[in-house]
């Protein structure tokens, strides 16, 4: 995949591809052809490309259960982080915490049917229950109910 968000901020060719034989860049599988040169940062997590392609932020809320927590290792970490690359995306932090959730994962994708596929999925290789919500940055909500 090429030309998608890094947690620093800048557009990057994330390796891999969009299904088995690879190759394949995330925006030709969507159906827009972009490189990595066509990609520019909006300075608040997301990437915009020429022709409109924005990515969205996600927050992730995991609670673990007894299976999940006897598969906790850094290996499974690093393939869940490929695996949100794998559906055109990045993770851009990741805390564990206590109390009613065990894990905040905040991701960057490219619309809300990718976030919807790699929170299934994620629970389906982890076996952490997701619950996934959108998040806009404060700016963009306030620039929004001022126009009410």
């Amino acid at each position: 995949m090429q030309g998608l968000c890094s947690g620093n901020g800048r557009a990057e060719n994330l390796g891999g591809g969009v299904g088995e034989g690879g190759g394949l860049d995330y925006a030709e599988h969507r159906g827009v052809r972009a490189t990595v040169d066509g990609f520019s940062t909006l300075g608040h997590g997301c990437c915009e490309n020429d022709w409109g392609f924005t990515m969205q932020t996600f927050v992730m809320l995991g609670k673990y259960s007894t299976k999940a927590l006897q598969g906790m290792s850094i290996q499974r970490t690093q393939t869940a982080k490929n695996m949100v690359r794998q559906f055109g995306g990045e993770v851009e932090t990741i805390y564990a915490m206590l109390g009613e959730h065990d894990l905040l994962i905040i991701v960057s994708m490219p619309g809300l049917e990718d976030a919807i596929k790699v929170s299934i999925a994620l629970t389906k290789l982890t076996g952490i229950a997701f619950t996934t919500l959108p998040a806009v940055p404060v700016a963009t909500f306030d620039r929004l109910t001022s126009e009410l």
